[in-house]
């Protein structure tokens, strides 16, 4: 059929998959955000993200396609530890 491309010719554009390490921070950071309680939102805010959307922030870095830098991961695991600080949920 003209102006239909072959399947051959369809490609997608998915992400190639984490690493196993940062697929471990990612579910890591979920499980942190989870046992608090918490949604994407504070979450993110807490962490000291800013702007206008951070449950998307947030599901990037929970579903590795962002990275978890080593100061939000130890950050995250304090709060599993010890709770957030009121000033900062």
């Amino acid at each position: 059929m003209p102006g239909v491309p072959s399947e051959a010719a369809v490609t997608t554009s998915r992400r190639p998959a984490p690493s196993p390490e940062a697929a471990a921070r990612a579910a890591s950071l979920k499980a942190c955000r989870t046992h608090l309680g918490l949604t994407q939102t504070k979450m993110g805010a807490a962490l000291g993200y800013r702007g206008t959307n951070l449950r998307q922030m947030m599901h990037d870095l929970e579903t590795g396609r962002k990275t978890i830098t080593e100061t939000v991961m130890r950050l995250a695991e304090m709060y599993r530890m010890h709770g957030i600080p009121e000033r900062f949920s």
